[in-house]
C-alpha cells in the first residue's frame, strides 16, 4: 500500500505519509520528582472511543526515533526490553509507577485482534488524550454483513467503521475492500449510518459514508451537525466539510452553495494558526468544476481571507480555466464508462484520455449507485472516487474526491 492519504494533491513538500492506523496518542506522564520516581497514567479506546480492556502495556528506557508499528500481536510480543508490564482494566486505564526519574520513554500497546504499535513519549506529552488502538476487520466480518438483507446489528457496523482496515482494503485482499461492501448494501445501513453522527470518535467516517451514498437529506444532515456541534475542533470539522464538498456537484440549497464559498476563500473561523492548509479546497473546487454554473465560477473567483497556499491556489486557478473553457456541468452519458470518463475531465488536466484509469468500480445492490476508483498519471499517480447515479437512462456524477497520491 504505496497509496498515501494526501488532501492536498499538489502539496509544495510533496510529503509522503506513511500510513501508521490512523493512530492518535496520547499519555499523562509526569515525575514525581520528590520521590525520585516516573507515575505513569493513561487510558486506551478504540476506533469508536469504547474502553478497551485487557489491552497490554509495555514500557521502555529504550526508544527509536521515527514509530514502529508492530504490524501482529506476535510482533508485540516478541517486542524485549521492558521496564514494565501491565493491563488495561474494565475502565480501559492503566497506571505504574517506575522507580527512578525518566523525561521519555517509549510505550508498546498490543492485543489480539487489535492493530498494535510503540511510540516515544516524552514528559507530560498529550496529557489526558487516550491511546487510541484500532481493532483490525476480517474478510468474513465484511462477507457476513454483506450477506444479510436485514440491517446489520449496529455493534458490528460499528466495529467495522471504527476500524483499521477502514479506508484501505484489507492486507492481501484487495477484494476486500470495508467501504465497497458498506456502499453496496447502503441502503440498509444508512439509517443505522445517521444514528451514529453523534458520535465523535468516528463522525469523520460517517460523514464520508453518508456522502458516497449522495442522498441529499443526508448531507442537510451533515450540515446540521456542523451547525449545531459545539465539541468539535477545526480539523473535525474540516474532516467532515471534505467529504460534504465533494458531493456538492449540484447544491441544492442555499447553505450548501454558502458551504462551499466559505470553503474556497478560507473562512477565518474555520482556520487554525493563519494557515488554511486543512481547508478542503480542492473538493471544493472539483465539485464547482463539475457544476459549471456561474454561481459556481463566481464563487472560485471570491477573494480569499488567506493566502492560499500553492497547492490549493492550483486546484482554484485549474477549477476557474476548466470552467472557462467548458461552461455547464459535466455532460452524462447512459454508459456508465462514458460518464467516468466525461466527469474525470476536470481533473485530467493533460486532457489525454490515455492518463485515466478505471481501476475499480462497485455498484450498489439496486445497481441505481455507482463507487468508482479511478487514477491519472504516469509516474506520480493521483487516486480519485467518485459517485454516480442512474437518472433515467443516465448516470449522473453525485460526487467526486481525491483519494491519495502515490509514486
Amino acid at each position: 500500500m504505496n497509496q498515501a492519504v494526501n488532501q492536498s494533491r499538489r502539496s509544495a513538500a510533496r510529503t509522503r505519509i506513511v500510513l501508521i492506523f490512523g493512530i492518535a496518542l496520547g499519555l499523562s506522564l509526569w515525575v514525581d520528582s520528590t520521590k525520585g520516581a516516573t507515575s505513569v497514567s493513561g487510558s486506551v479506546v478504540d476506533g469508536a472511543g469504547r474502553p478497551v480492556e485487557g489491552v497490554e502495556i509495555k514500557l521502555f528506557t529504550r526508544y527509536p526515533d521515527m514509530l514502529h508499528v508492530v504490524q501482529s500481536y506476535e510482533d508485540f510480543q516478541a517486542d524485549q526490553g521492558e521496564i514494565a508490564y501491565l493491563k488495561t482494566n474494565k475502565a480501559g486505564k492503566f497506571q505504574t509507577t517506575i522507580e527512578f526519574s525518566l523525561d521519555k520513554l517509549r510505550i508498546a500497546i498490543g492485543k489480539p485482534g487489535y492493530v498494535g504499535f510503540t511510540k516515544s513519549v516524552a514528559l507530560a506529552w498529550g496529557k489526558n488524550q487516550p491511546l487510541v488502538i484500532y481493532k483490525s476487520t476480517s474478510c468474513e466480518e465484511l462477507k457476513q454483513l454483506g450477506s444479510t438483507r436485514e440491517a446489520p446489528v449496529e455493534s458490528s457496523l460499528v466495529d467495522i467503521i471504527a476500524s483499521n482496515d477502514f479506508d484501505e482494503p484489507i492486507l492481501g485482499a484487495q477484494d476486500c475492500d470495508p467501504i465497497a461492501e458498506l456502499f453496496r448494501i447502503n441502503g440498509s445501513i444508512a439509517p443505522i449510518v445517521r444514528t451514529l453522527l453523534g458520535n465523535r470518535a468516528i463522525l469523520a467516517r460517517n460523514a464520508k459514508l453518508l456522502s458516497y451514498f449522495a442522498e441529499e437529506t443526508d448531507r442537510q444532515l451533515l450540515i446540521s451537525q456542523l451547525e449545531s456541534r459545539q465539541d468539535l475542533n477545526n480539523e473535525e470539522i474540516n474532516s467532515v466539510r471534505r467529504q460534504i464538498a465533494g458531493g456538492l456537484v449540484s447544491p441544492a440549497s442555499e447553505k450548501e452553495w454558502k458551504l462551499l464559498e466559505s470553503i474556497i476563500t478560507c473562512e477565518k473561523r474555520y482556520v487554525d494558526d493563519d494557515d488554511p492548509i486543512d481547508v478542503p479546497v480542492e473538493e471544493a473546487a472539483l465539485a464547482l468544476s463539475a457544476n459549471g454554473s456561474r454561481r459556481a465560477f463566481s464563487i472560485l473567483n471570491a477573494k480569499p481571507y488567506y493566502h492560499r497556499p500553492p497547492a490549493l491556489e492550483s486546484s482554484v486557478e485549474l477549477a476557474i480555466r476548466w470552467i472557462q473553457k467548458h461552461p455547464g456541468p459535466v455532460e452524462s452519458f447512459s454508459d456508465l464508462n462514458e460518464s467516468v470518463r466525461s466527469a474525470a475531465r476536470v481533473f485530467n488536466y493533460s486532457g489525454n484520455p490515455s492518463r485515466l484509469r478505471i481501476d475499480k468500480i462497485v455498484k450498489d445492490r439496486l445497481a441505481q449507485k455507482a463507487l468508482v476508483h479511478c487514477s491519472v498519471g504516469v509516474g506520480e499517480v493521483y487516486f480519485y472516487q467518485l459517485v454516480f447515479h442512474r437518472a433515467g437512462d443516465k448516470w449522473l456524477l453525485k460526487g467526486i474526491w481525491t483519494a491519495g497520491v502515490a509514486d
